[in-house]
């Protein structure tokens, strides 16, 4: 062990520890202290641990390694997204470390003998090539990881996941004969080559379908909300002349109901009032608040219960946004939504309350349902016939950012209880 050896480790450990940083969403708990704390003891347990080649070494240093507690304790990503993160860099410093050796031994002795190029000091420059590939490779995958802004479900990491699994146990094979030299170098040079060619691209492939698909999504909301503010500028242009028109006739009103009243014709004096009312509560005002999803849904609910009949009661109390992109703020709340109108029973009525309590967005729907009905019906949409729009992915969408979701019956009522956190 030289010190050589030791400033390579701390190198190695370094991009590692950037790449784990730039790649996940940090916590309040991260600061710079722990982050060299941990490039420090990352760099005491790769120098002293017994690496070998083959499947042996590789487990070695993957559970001597503290990328994955790093993750647990400093980010906010999903479980599956620190496994990968974790696995990430020694898959590809495997892969980078076998094409370089494989390629210079190749190139010095037109044949493959690994133990003999590890005592020329063409070894030292591979080591320090080695590390500068390994951190322009971990950098564009952060960097494509940071053009998706929303965090990545378990469903669509377990891909990549078994990706890099896959890869890293054919190469261990492959490594064993490497550093044996017992086949072909060439053909060895351009496997490992193409596998890590493969694997950069799918996972950059794999980010920029997501931004892309983001993209998309984003396309399809603005064109709803764009469709529905041209809705409400003409309704509040109609609104405004029957504003005006109710403003102008107010006066002879009033002076009709005061001419009632003097004459003692209350019942008259009533009739004129109620009227009256009954024009002012045709108009459809519309409410504003602090996010245009909001906006765009609590509006869209008040329109429809006034068309299809029903009751729709809201109070808003949030100050700050949801930690939540549109789409997927749009998808979870409106499902929600549509889930409370579906059930519904009896008087029709749904009750939704939005407020902020430390750090956090409560959203809780209320509505009568029939007495038959079990919460399991409707969390399990496999379950009978009471099944409800989306459940399903409702619940990914509140576990995707680090919130929850619960369905009860209390009373006849259902509530459903969705909890997201802030920004």
């Amino acid at each position: 062990m030289s010190g050589f050896d030791i400033f390579i480790n701390f190198v190695e450990q370094l991009i590692i520890f950037i790449f784990i940083a730039r790649f996940c969403k940090l916590n309040n708990k991260f600061n710079y202290v722990y982050f060299t704390v941990f490039i420090l003891l990352g760099t005491v347990l790769m120098t002293f641990s017994n690496f070998a080649i083959g499947l042996e070494g590789y487990f070695k240093i993957v559970f001597i390694s503290l990328n994955f507690v790093f993750c647990l304790i400093f980010t906010d990503n999903f479980i599956g997204e620190k496994i990968f993160v974790s696995f990430l860099p020694y898959v590809i410093i495997s892969l980078i470390n076998g094409f370089l050796t494989i390629t210079t031994s190749y190139l010095l002795f037109n044949q493959l003998n690994s133990i003999e190029l590890a005592k020329t000091c063409a070894f030292f420059w591979l080591i320090i090539l080695s590390k500068i590939l390994l951190f322009f490779t971990l950098s564009e995958i952060a960097y494509q990881r940071k053009k998706y802004e929303n965090q990545i479900s378990n469903n669509q990491i377990i891909y990549l996941v078994i990706l890099i699994v896959f890869i890293q146990l054919i190469f261990i094979f492959i490594e064993s004969i490497i550093y044996t030299n017992s086949i072909n170098p060439l053909e060895i040079m351009i496997t490992v080559f193409l596998l890590f060619i493969f694997m950069v691209l799918i996972i950059v492939y794999f980010f920029d379908y997501l931004k892309k698909n983001e993209i998309e999504q984003e396309k399809i909301l603005n064109y709803q909300m764009l469709e529905f503010e041209n809705r409400r500028y003409h309704e509040i242009e109609l609104n405004s002349a029957e504003i005006s028109k109710l403003k102008h006739n107010l006066k002879h009103i009033l002076l009709n109901v005061l001419n009632d009243i003097d004459n003692n014709e209350i019942s008259d004096a009533k009739n004129s009032i109620v009227s009256y009312l009954d024009e002012v509560n045709l108009i459809h005002s519309y409410g504003k608040f602090n996010s245009r999803i909001l906006d765009f849904l609590i509006n869209k609910f008040t329109q429809e219960a006034k068309e299809k009949g029903y009751i729709f009661n809201f109070s808003v109390n949030l100050v700050n946004e949801v930690n939540i992109s549109d789409n997927d703020y749009m998808v979870l709340l409106g499902n929600a939504l549509e889930n409370s109108v579906l059930h519904s029973v009896g008087d029709k009525k749904i009750e939704l309350i939005i407020e902020q309590k430390n750090n956090y967005a409560f959203f809780t729907l209320k509505n009568r349902v029939d007495s038959s009905m079990k919460p399991d019906d409707l969390m399990d949409s496999k379950r009978g016939n009471n099944h409800g729009y989306g459940i399903k992915t409702i619940k990914e969408i509140a576990a995707k950012y680090n919130g929850s979701i619960s369905y009860v019956i209390e009373d006849e009522f259902l509530i459903c209880s969705i909890v997201i956190p802030l920004k």
